[in-house]
């Protein structure tokens, strides 16, 4: 009895440190940067609420057609010195394949309508990208607890013939200095 306990013991001792000795199969690295301070977000609580006029669905009658291109702000304070920028979270859930926006109203919402973004040149925002793939504006902040106003632009995209409706959605986003 004493053989088969040894034994046992043996082969434990041997599975339990075959991964003592097992080679490493990749390595983590984590990059951060820490600032002299962060800039304080405007709106309420950082949330804005952007409101689009109300539109024909005639005028979204086919797919990628656009309509109601309404600008919004992103206003900062207090800044550091430096770059500052907004990018938006490419892991919503609201994001569709196409890097827009999806309606999310379920009961009495427009159909075959997205919301897309595009940054202060009007250049469209892939929402599906990360932040280096976005077409992120910065603006150079040129003395301590300056500010930034930082400009973006929300519009109606067809994504075929519209239907009459509500239509509702969010984006998060985050401040950056690059």
């Amino acid at each position: 009895m004493k053989k088969v306990q040894l034994g046992l013991a043996i082969i434990g001792l041997g599975l339990a440190s075959s991964t003592v000795f097992a080679a490493p199969d990749g390595t983590v690295t984590v990059t951060g940067k820490i600032v002299d301070q962060t800039c304080t977000v405007g709106g309420t609580a950082g949330n804005y609420t952007v409101v689009l006029p109300t539109v024909a669905k005639s005028s979204l009658a086919t797919a990628a057609t656009t309509n109601g291109d309404t600008k919004f702000t992103i206003n900062l304070t207090a800044c550091p010195v430096g770059n500052v920028g907004v990018y938006y979270d490419n892991t919503n859930a609201n994001i569709n394949t196409a890097g827009r926006l999806n309606n999310t109203v379920t009961t009495g919402g427009a159909t075959n309508v997205n919301i897309q973004l595009l940054n202060s040149a009007k250049a469209v925002i892939d929402l599906t990208k990360d932040r280096t793939g976005q077409n992120i504006v910065t603006s150079n902040v040129a003395t301590a607890n300056g500010s930034a106003n930082l400009d973006f632009y929300a519009r109606y995209y067809a994504t075929g013939a519209t239907t009459a409706g509500d239509v509702s959605t969010t984006a998060t986003y985050y401040v950056v200095y690059p």
